[in-house]
């Protein structure tokens, strides 16, 4: 093509040297043709009119000859033109033609994706509606001892699967939601709740606290529990964290369960729950509950030292003197003081033997 362009463009440069030619032959014939009708009457006597004849015939065939030369390359370059415009529109027919069945796939690819958004929604919507309705059901029957031990004996392999299907679906709720939980009576909350529940009635019978203690996927649960609840904002998570705080309560009254919280610095994440008045009072009266049980008869003075300095001493002390009595909230506080008085107490008796037996 480009080749082409450069050969149009030479010919039309010749084309106008010829032009100039033509024009110049064209002034020289006039004179010629003028001089020849003035001599005509002498030229047709004379002998050498033939001779200028066959000369003026052969200069005018010379001249067609040229206007031939340029008027050929300028028909051939339009023929081209045109050809290549054909071309063009040809090109242009068969890509609009693409463009138009690309589009017609586009449109039906985004119909089709609306359409699936809306079955995803409308299944999710009837998921989590299904869930909230039976994971209720599940929560209402776990809080009957003799049915969760029954999951607990006979069912171990589907207690394991359903642990590992409650963390799995706490911790997207908390990751999807953050610091803003849905309301309470939303099936997304209420299935979530129904799960953490029956978790609770679990945890509150000894076979199941001890599960929850010494099976993996209870001991992932409850390392995703102590986990998540800074991440569990106040109000809209309020029920939420009281049942967290409450099977971690009742993990801790296991032999095993104890020692596993103490390792993971439960009490570290329980000081929060208890830094003022715009805590729900269920929320502060579940962690002084744990509090109290990590205290009791507790001998480690590393693990007491770090309790007291992960939790408001001041504000529970303040608690346990105050006449604020609801739910119990001044005497539990008062028995979180004493657990840590008495094991101050003892972590100084021993102190104290231990360094007489070494005077000796």
């Amino acid at each position: 093509m480009e080749s082409n362009d450069i050969t149009s463009t030479d010919a039309i440069l010749f084309q106008e040297d010829d032009i100039d030619n033509i024009i110049d032959k064209f002034m020289e014939a006039r004179i010629k043709l003028a001089s020849c009708v003035q001599d005509i009457p002498n030229a047709i006597l004379n002998p050498a009119f033939n001779h200028d004849v066959a000369k003026a015939r052969l200069a005018f065939r010379d001249m067609r000859k040229s206007i031939c030369s340029i008027i050929e390359p300028l028909m051939a370059a339009q023929k081209r033109d045109a050809d290549r415009i054909a071309n063009l529109e040809t090109c242009y027919g068969e890509m609009y033609s693409k463009w138009q069945n690309e589009k017609n796939k586009l449109d039906k690819a985004e119909e089709g994706i609306l359409q699936l958004t809306a079955q995803t929604i409308s299944q999710s919507q009837f998921c989590a509606n299904l869930g909230a309705v039976l994971g209720n059901f599940l929560w209402i029957s776990s809080k009957f001892p003799q049915m969760t031990n029954i999951w607990l004996h006979d069912n171990q392999t589907k207690m394991e699967e359903f642990l590992s299907i409650v963390k799995t679906v706490f911790e997207s709720f908390v990751d999807t939601f953050k610091s803003n939980f849905p309301p309470l009576h939303n099936d997304e909350c209420q299935f979530v709740m129904a799960l953490m529940g029956t978790i609770t009635n679990v945890s509150s019978t000894p076979l199941g606290r001890q599960f929850l203690a010494t099976n993996h996927t209870g001991m992932n649960l409850i390392k995703q529990l102590i986990k998540s609840l800074a991440l569990i904002p106040k109000e809209s998570g309020d029920g939420l964290k009281r049942l967290m705080i409450m099977t971690l309560y009742n993990v801790s009254l296991n032999r095993v369960g104890l020692p596993f919280l103490l390792e993971l610095k439960v009490d570290e994440n329980i000081g929060p729950c208890l830094i003022d008045d715009t805590i729900a009072i269920d929320i502060q009266v579940s962690a002084l509950y744990l509090l109290q049980s990590l205290t009791y008869n507790l001998t480690n003075p590393y693990i007491l030292q770090r309790i007291i300095d992960s939790i408001p001493m001041d504000r529970i002390k303040s608690l346990a003197v105050s006449l604020n009595n609801d739910n119990n909230i001044s005497k539990i506080a008062q028995e979180v003081v004493a657990n840590i008085n008495n094991c101050k107490s003892s972590a100084d008796t021993v102190s104290q033997v231990s360094s007489s037996t070494d005077n000796n």
